[in-house]
């Protein structure tokens, strides 16, 4: 976990609404135990690419559609304009469903399990704050696949109480769980959990931690299915794939 000082600093040298943690604002809590637990509940590790082509981020029309207003688009190489511009990733689900279709053969490849840390960029907004809201910021972000919802759900639930756990048990500091309303909830996902705390000095809350059931939107979109087990062998007519 990481916390900056209250006496954080700007620097004339970044962007505007960027923000410099310099190192003695810093301090980083390892606990090797609760590391351990992390990865272990969230799936091998991995890096995806930061750069996401045009065409793989239109993809899922609702999901792009959310986030439009805050991706930050290369248009030029060097000196020499790209044929098509580049998306920075805000969030990686079109980056990486392209691998889990290519990786998921059959119901034996479940659940696929993947998680990564990294920096994403989110360019649209007006009041950065440290921790609360900058154009770049370092995340965690799983992604996973399960034969059924019931199995993608208690995935969603198990995380989320991991979340809990570390803002609880560790930093002191209560959580609310529920579902994000409709309006609120992650573009392109059927429901979005999260956990919430409490600021008594505007008596609001403020999300700590979110995770995402996405449904079957993008495993249809980037073809990630795998053949029914419960209709093999039983000599019933061939059931259609199963998007997972």
């Amino acid at each position: 976990m990481v916390s900056a000082s209250p006496h954080q600093r700007r620097d004339d040298q970044l962007l505007r609404r960027a923000r410099l943690l310099y190192p003695q604002t810093l301090v980083v809590v390892y606990l090797e135990e609760d590391r351990s637990l992390l990865h272990q509940e969230m799936g091998v590790e991995c890096n995806f690419p930061l750069f996401i082509s045009q065409d793989n981020l239109q993809r899922e029309k609702e999901h792009i559609e959310g986030f439009a207003a805050e991706v930050a688009w290369v248009t030029y190489g060097g000196s020499t304009k790209l044929e098509k511009p580049v998306a920075i990733r805000p969030t990686s689900e079109t980056a990486m469903y392209g691998y889990f279709a290519k990786e998921i053969r059959s119901h034996r490849d479940l659940p696929l399990q993947l998680n990564q840390w990294n920096n994403v960029v989110r360019w649209e907004f007006k009041h950065p704050m440290p921790f609360l809201r900058t154009r770049e910021f370092h995340w965690q972000e799983g992604h996973t696949a399960h034969l059924t919802e019931k199995e993608a759900e208690n995935e969603v639930l198990s995380i989320l109480d991991h979340y809990a756990d570390v803002y609880e048990h560790l930093l002191a500091v209560p959580m609310v769980k529920g579902y994000k309303t409709k309006s609120e909830q992650s573009p392109g996902a059927d429901r979005t959990a999260t956990i919430e705390g409490f600021i008594p000095a505007t008596g609001r809350g403020i999300q700590a931690a979110t995770n995402h059931c996405l449904g079957q939107q993008f495993s249809k979109i980037f073809g990630i299915a795998v053949e029914d087990p419960a209709s093999k062998g039983t000599g019933e007519e061939k059931q259609p794939p199963i998007h997972v």
